[in-house]
């Protein structure tokens, strides 16, 4: 074969389209609003599905009683899970967990003696959930965390409660939550009630109340899904009194429309769009601003159940929270000006100058001419948000639900709104404030979820469980406000 190497530089320039209607240009090329959206929002990445399940259980001496309470639950959903890619291991006094084979004596949850191990080096077997971003995990434990066991002639006198105790009192298990619900994970925890003797501060004395715990990891790609183990737990749990459930998640937002029409969407039924685009996590609506003002002046629009007008631009959206963790989150809007943006955005691919490189080969025996491309070279795109505007559009939020369904969102026209023809909006609806009752201060529980998930020892409470849901929710509130969960996009024409 004879090759002959020759490098070819080719310049495209396509010719813009100035004079033509925005709305024409959008809707001719409506993957442009989807790049800007994307550049400017941008949108979760999904991961991959990991089918793969890891189940930890608490081997320790101090879970023996709480394991034979709960060992029909514990089998129950060993049965559930077998059959699937799962793993079973033991956590104990090794510095690793152990892998159970199900058909082993170990394997027996009700067997006494499977409970002798000293230690309880929980971390390893949450550290190793928290790694595994895409599986779902499983931990039953008390989180009584004993790395360094101490003798029982090392064992704090009765009624001595200043002396030490080897349990692990620190929010050890923050940053493995943290780093877990950072990625829009869930953390659910099931507790169950059971009496055992205050080994620590009175041995003789009378049994003590406390919980064990079934803690599930769930990643953002299992939730709502019919197969996922919370799903099983919850189906479990939702007629037992015995277990109390609580739900942990720092980004579920949720977001929903009324209505299914797909040519009105969210909008008012009396507004009728020339063209609607639905995008991942946006919409947008084409409008006249002759249908604009007719709404606005129109005084038949009411609400059925009460015949109060609704005057609301959008009245289908519902946005709501879904962490039960935070106690109140407030939405709000911002609203953008992006008409000069998006023609700017628009001539520049409709007349980019693209420069690609090739390197084109002779092929002898074939005949032709084989072309590879080497390097494109584009100039890069600058997105901007565009302008603030306030005098457009009102926010309104249903919290209780007297009319209409809670978490209702509406947007009004401002008086102001007629100074605005052939200008293009984008409504961004975002998170302004969250805020949250700790379930721990200064080791004292504050509520129901602290009592529950802390470590009961006559008069003293070990609170590293709630303490690390604490730190980790925290340090995560931040990140939620201005979060924008979805915005709609107006384009306002003659």
């Amino acid at each position: 074969m004879n090759k002959g190497i020759t490098l070819g530089v080719i310049l495209f320039l396509l010719s813009g389209c100035g004079e033509t209607p925005i709305q024409d240009r959008i809707a001719h090329s409506p993957q442009t609003l989807e790049e800007y959206h994307k550049n400017i929002i941008p949108a979760e990445e999904k991961s991959t599905v990991n089918n793969s399940i890891q189940c930890f259980f608490d081997y320790s001496a101090g879970v023996k009683d709480a394991m034979a309470i709960t060992a029909k639950f514990n089998s129950d959903l060993v049965k559930f899970l077998e059959g699937q890619d799962v793993q079973f291991y033991s956590i104990g006094e090794n510095d690793e967990p152990e892998k159970i084979e199900m058909a082993s004596k170990e394997a027996k949850l009700t067997d006494e003696n499977n409970y002798i191990q000293k230690g309880s080096k929980l971390g390893v077997a949450i550290s190793q959930m928290a790694n595994n971003l895409n599986a779902q995990s499983l931990f039953v434990t008390d989180f009584e965390r004993v790395d360094n066991y101490l003798p029982k002639t090392d064992w704090p006198k009765p009624g001595d409660f200043s002396a030490p105790h080897p349990i692990e009192e620190g929010a050890w298990a923050q940053k493995e939550f943290q780093k877990w619900l950072a990625e829009g994970n869930q953390i659910d925890i099931y507790a169950a009630p059971y009496a055992r003797e205050d080994a620590w501060f009175a041995p003789d004395g009378p049994k003590i109340k406390n919980h064990i715990y079934t803690i599930a990891f769930t990643p953002k790609n299992w939730l709502g899904n019919e197969k996922s183990v919370i799903n099983y737990l919850n189906e479990k749990t939702e007629t037992n009194n015995d277990y109390k459930h609580y739900t942990f998640n720092a980004d579920n937002i949720i977001v929903q429309s009324k209505d299914k029409d797909k040519d009105h969407g969210v909008l008012h039924s009396m507004i009728v769009p020339q063209w609607r685009k639905k995008g991942g996590n946006f919409d947008y609506y084409q409008i006249s601003y002759e249908d604009l003002e007719t709404f606005y002046v129109d005084e038949s629009m009411q609400y059925e159940e009460n015949q109060k007008k609704d005057k609301r631009v959008i009245n289908k959206l519902i946005i709501k929270s879904g962490m039960d963790c935070f106690d109140d989150v407030k939405f709000d809007i911002k609203v953008y000006d992006v008409t000069n943006t998006f023609v700017e955005l628009l001539d520049y691919s409709e007349n980019s100058a693209m420069e690609l490189e090739y390197e084109t080969t002779d092929n002898v025996e074939e005949g032709n001419v084989d072309s590879t491309l080497v390097s494109p070279q584009v100039t890069p795109y600058n997105f901007s948000k565009g302008t603030i505007v306030n005098d457009m559009f009102g926010f309104t939020y249903n919290d209780k639900g007297e009319i209409g369904e809670v978490g209702e969102v509406g947007l009004t026209l401002k008086d102001n709104f007629n100074s605005y023809v052939n200008v293009m909006f984008r409504v961004d609806f975002l998170v302004s404030d969250v805020s949250r009752n700790e379930f721990v201060t200064e080791n004292k529980p504050n509520n129901e979820t602290g009592e529950v998930l802390s470590i009961k020892y006559k008069d003293d409470r070990i609170t590293s469980l709630p303490s690390s849901l604490d730190y980790a929710l925290r340090s995560l509130q931040p990140d939620l406000k201005e979060k924008v969960v979805y915005s709609v996009y107006f384009m306002i024409h003659e």
